[in-house]
């Protein structure tokens, strides 16, 4: 399963389903996080402090 968080530069953040994240697997589920800007970077580095998710399972793309 890849799991996408919305970030809120996405304008879809209120559509993430955080119960998902429990759900993953280690090492065999990813997350995937579409950073749009800086207020995204630090918006993503504090939910994923509440909402952790083993680091390897993290894939960090920026939006162009």
């Amino acid at each position: 399963m890849i799991d996408d968080i919305k970030t809120p530069g996405s304008g879809e953040a209120q559509r993430n389903v955080w119960r998902n994240l429990e759900r993953l697997k280690p090492g065999h589920d990813e997350v995937k996080v579409v950073i749009c800007d800086d207020e995204g970077y630090r918006w993503d580095r504090e939910t994923l402090e509440r909402h952790p998710v083993p680091p390897k399972d993290a894939v960090f793309d920026h939006a162009p």
